[in-house]
């Protein structure tokens, strides 16, 4: 660290723990004191950087993803944010505080990241007002005020439903023949998504072993006049396929649809899936014997 910080140029680090916690949350405090001492005694060459300490979502496995607070944070995780030394009692500190209590998504901290490299250096990190970083305007720069006028909630933002943090009310589903239709066209949809995928004769096949669900309540999402409902469903596949899958699902006039762009794991996966080239891919499958 004290060699790149003789440089004297701009440098750009990330850092990615991909294996220490994803499996198992109790293996986290095992990083403790390698962190600690790593910011401690670097703390001196990193005065004068902004430091962005998060994860891509909380967790997925164990017990604490089953608790109503593991629940919510899977697509809530931790973000910490710190700023050079000199900007901790400037109005650009003031403006990531209050921000800090608004809806955010990754594509406000990547407007963060082109702000800090391209823009705030001109001003000498002095400008909140807000400026538009894409013309789409898909994200907002954490240093700045965000655009008045408009509220920050799923609608206006880039999220789909499936990671939306909203807290909408639901119900569970205690219609079984209703259950299972869900069930049923959640695994058929798994199972074709893996079948054009071309993956089918390498991974077994998927059936619905067990399903819940539970529908939103919220008077924003149903609507009455053309009957259209959403469901939040949670299946688990057959023997000897393996798998605790999570889709959101719509109902318009009797018909299913998936909402979610993707199928959300909710169990550990290990090495069933290394068949599988992409790293998606793994998370769905469940290698045939002598595939893997």
């Amino acid at each position: 660290m004290k060699k790149l910080h003789k440089l004297n140029s701009p440098k750009f680090s990330l850092s990615w723990s991909v294996e220490l916690a994803h499996g198992n949350g109790a293996f986290l405090y095992k990083a403790d004191y390698t962190l600690y001492n790593f910011f401690f005694k670097n703390r001196n060459a990193l005065s004068n950087s902004f430091i962005f300490f998060f994860g891509d979502h909380g967790a997925r496995f164990g017990n604490e993803a089953r608790t109503d607070f593991g629940y919510s944070e899977q697509n809530n995780p931790f973000l910490y944010v710190v700023t050079p030394k000199r900007l901790r009692n400037t109005k650009i500190m003031e403006q990531l505080q209050q921000n800090s209590k608004e809806l955010i998504t990754h594509h406000d901290l990547h407007a963060t990241l082109k702000d800090i490299l391209y823009i705030q250096p001109t001003s000498n990190f002095t400008e909140v007002e807000f400026k538009i970083f894409d013309k789409n305007l898909r994200g907002s720069s954490l240093l700045r005020r965000f655009q008045a006028g408009k509220r920050r909630n799923c609608k206006t933002l880039p999220i789909p439903l499936q990671f939306c943090i909203c807290q909408y009310k639901k119900r569970n589903v205690t219609d079984e023949a209703l259950k299972q239709t869900l069930g049923q066209f959640a695994v058929k949809q798994l199972a074709l998504f893996l079948e054009k995928q071309n993956a089918t004769s390498r991974c077994e096949e998927i059936k619905l072993h067990e399903v819940t669900a539970k529908q939103y309540l919220s008077t924003e999402m149903n609507n009455v006049n053309n009957r259209t409902n959403f469901f939040e469903v949670i299946f688990v596949v057959a023997a000897p396929a393996k798998g605790m899958f999570q889709i959101p699902i719509r109902r318009e006039q009797g018909q299913l649809d998936l909402i979610g762009a993707l199928f959300t794991r909710l169990d550990w996966y290990g090495k069933s899936g290394d068949c599988m080239e992409d790293d998606v891919l793994r998370r769905y499958c469940t290698c045939r014997n002598g595939t893997a």
